[in-house]
């Protein structure tokens, strides 16, 4: 008898596998646990092990690159149930260690990790193969590094990217700091869903972007979308790249420490509070009764919903995602790209790229 096995998703964003190293052979007889390939997804490094005892014949290579859905390896109980074995797919291709290009040593997530964040590869030449874990290690040290933005009063003309109900809620506040009359307009990929007396400047690409900025239609910008951290991310890097400043809303029904370093970018709004030496990154969103108590410090990019709680001494990675009513114990260290779940009470630990819901004090992944 014969059992085929499958490339599977080991996250959600998976939708190929890096085979980097296969320690056994076609034809060996193997035991149930040991490891047959280390592979590398979107988001993470893995080993793929035998799921049972038997002989084993596999359809990849070292180096190959395979959709999810194909053919890995077949197991059979007994030496004659050998198969024959078969091309690799064809959308998989060999890493050739060989080639002299920059990015030549890095794994294709790992890579476009680096695209999507711009960092230097530079950053990675003492490594012989940079893997997503290398990337992130490089994102957590640069997420620590945060300077005072530039308050909203300070520009005269902001341009806000997104049009939905984040927009919403920052114009009505701005209303009542009489501020309002700087926004000169909003970004959105829907020209229908227009914001009470505010210009539609058009649909979030690029080039309507850059060409609204360089003739002269904004002095900087502000995003307002908080749900989609893939968009606010590239929006984020656009920013950087073409040196449009980003605006800092703080509300006046906030309480901010004079200690504290808000990055570029961030919106807090009312009711919210940061404390003494706390550090939020650049594009951190903080909604109404939102505590981010002493000494924490907020990686870029993050957004929090209604009423979450940080006690002192919180460190957390870039791109993380709070729902509403969640607390978190002091000291606690956060991954990057971590979503969780409201009502969550943290007590540990939470490693990059994990969707967190707990119950009580017991954390469930």
């Amino acid at each position: 008898m014969t059992k085929h096995y499958f490339a599977e998703k080991n996250s959600p964003s998976d939708e190929v596998l890096h085979i980097h190293e296969i320690f056994v052979n076609s034809g060996d007889k193997v035991k149930s646990g040991e490891v047959l390939f280390s592979a590398e997804g979107a988001k993470a490094l893995f080993d793929i092990e035998m799921p049972e005892e038997g002989v084993v014949t596999l359809y990849v290579e070292a180096g190959a690159v395979v959709p999810i859905g194909a053919k890995l390896f077949s197991i059979s109980n007994t030496d004659t149930g050998l198969l024959d074995q078969v091309d690799i797919p064809v959308s998989s291709r060999a890493f050739d260690k060989s080639s002299q290009s920059e990015t030549a040593h890095f794994s294709e997530p790992a890579l476009e990790l680096v695209h999507r964040y711009k960092l230097d590869l530079d950053l990675f030449k003492d490594l012989q193969f940079v893997t997503t874990e290398d990337v992130r290690a490089k994102l957590e040290s640069k997420a620590k590094k945060v300077e005072q933005g530039r308050l909203f009063s300070e520009f005269k003309a902001v341009a806000l990217v997104g049009g939905g109900m984040g927009a919403e809620v920052l114009l009505e506040r701005l209303k009542i700091s009489s501020q309002s009359d700087k926004v000169r307009g909003y970004f959105d990929v829907n020209e229908k869903k227009q914001l009470v007396d505010v210009k539609y400047l058009g649909e979030p690409f690029r080039d309507s972007i850059y060409q609204s900025f360089v003739n002269g239609k904004f002095d900087a910008m502000l995003i307002t979308v908080t749900s989609n951290m893939r968009f606010r991310r590239e929006m984020l890097n656009l920013a950087a790249e073409f040196d449009i400043p980003l605006a800092t809303f703080i509300d006046e029904n906030s309480f901010v420490c004079k200690s504290a370093l808000i990055g570029a970018g961030s919106i807090i709004l009312d009711s919210a509070r940061v404390g003494y030496k706390a550090q939020l990154g650049k594009n951190v969103f903080l909604s109404g009764f939102v505590n981010i108590d002493h000494h924490c410090e907020v990686g870029e990019n993050s957004t929090f919903g209604p009423g979450v709680f940080f006690s002192g001494n919180v460190k957390i990675g870039i791109d993380n995602v709070f729902g509403s009513n969640i607390a978190v114990e002091p000291g606690i260290v956060i991954g990057n790209n971590c979503k969780v779940a409201s009502g969550s009470v943290i007590t540990r630990n939470v490693p990059s790229a994990t969707v967190v819901k707990t119950k009580s004090t017991s954390l469930f992944r």
